[in-house]
């Protein structure tokens, strides 16, 4: 082979290899690169913002989760309780947080990220005799009435403690009336809350602590930030990533 011959060969070498160190990084990209959906993220009314845009400690808590997976865009809802899970249910774009995980939950929805530890108590009036009962007691007495949000985990959580079905008195959100109020008009006995929605709702009511007693814990469960059944799979994968 002649000088220019050889000159012409290393000419096209030097180039393939140019030109593969510019494809090479492209085509990475393009096999490693997600395209994720902007979620939508569920909360209840209760935790909307104050009106001078105070968020409340729950939100601040989902957006510092958030902030770990800053592939993901996001935009927060305050809606009513039924309406959130209907949301995260049917779609694969939509997430709940403060979700308690249940038995009875488990396969209904996706896991991602748990928040903190909740109790679950039964709550009585002061001047309500039956405070002090023992479990074992309350759960003989067929006079009993029990208040829970409709189709909620506090409602499973009474079934499972072993109370009967007739003892439970199910809340729904069209009757537009909290727990506290129906346990203030004495219409139940007990309510089955978490202490620290409790205790935020009956400020709200001007309700003093000693007009009331946090009795019975029944158990102790996790909340979390989770997806229904069809949520993306390139989502869950991600969360998986960042909170193994």
């Amino acid at each position: 082979m002649d000088l220019a011959g050889s000159i012409s060969v290393r000419s096209v070498v030097i180039l393939l290899l140019i030109l593969s160190c510019m494809v090479t990084p492209a085509a990475e990209a393009n096999v490693t690169a997600t395209v994720y959906p902007k979620l939508d993220i569920y909360l209840i009314t209760d935790e909307a913002p104050a009106p001078d845009g105070r968020e409340t400690e729950a939100t601040l808590r989902l957006r510092s989760i958030m902030a770990k997976v800053p592939e993901l865009r996001y935009q927060l809802h305050y809606v009513s309780w039924p309406k959130a899970m209907r949301q995260v249910e049917q779609r694969h774009d939509a997430l709940i947080f403060q979700i308690l995980r249940t038995p009875q939950r488990e396969a209904r929805y996706r896991w991602l990220v748990a928040d903190q530890q909740v109790p679950i108590n039964l709550v009585a009036l002061n001047r309500n005799p039956k405070k002090n009962w023992p479990l074992s007691r309350l759960k003989q007495d067929k006079d009993l009435r029990i208040a829970c949000p409709a189709n909620t985990a506090q409602c499973e959580i009474l079934l499972q403690q072993g109370f009967d079905e007739n003892q439970i008195v199910q809340i729904s959100p069209q009757q537009q009336q909290s727990l506290e109020r129906v346990l203030l008009a004495e219409r139940v006995d007990f309510i089955v809350v978490a202490p620290v929605d409790l205790q935020r709702n009956m400020q709200r009511l001007s309700v003093a602590a000693s007009a009331y007693q946090i009795s019975h814990k029944l158990t102790s469960t996790d909340d979390y930030l989770a997806g229904g059944l069809f949520l993306e799979p390139a989502v869950r994968q991600l969360f998986q990533q960042k909170f193994p």
